[in-house]
């Protein structure tokens, strides 16, 4: 068990490292933030839609959930923000 959270933790922290730098404008933190924003998109969708949508608080959070973490994935991906990442290569 402590080696599960040991590694949850790690995980989260980089996620936060990755974030902390999509400031600086680093392509990679964007790959990677990207990468784990699909990563959750459809991991939550499979989790939801396994066993049926019910009536039930968490179904409706998941689902505002996966609309929230999509609409975030696609403002990285507009033509301003993939032209201010390429303005911050150097």
């Amino acid at each position: 068990m402590i080696t599960v959270f040991g590694l949850l933790f790690t995980v989260l922290i980089f996620e936060a490292f990755a974030i902390a730098q999509l400031s600086y404008g680093k392509l990679w933190a964007r790959n990677v933030v990207l990468f784990s924003t699909a990563f959750a998109i459809v991991t939550t969708a499979y989790s939801l839609f396994a066993n049926g949508l019910h009536a039930q608080q968490n179904d409706a959070i998941g689902l505002i959930s996966v609309a929230a973490e999509t609409v975030a994935g696609l403002f990285l991906l507009t033509s301003k923000s993939t032209a201010w990442f390429k303005s911050k290569i150097k």
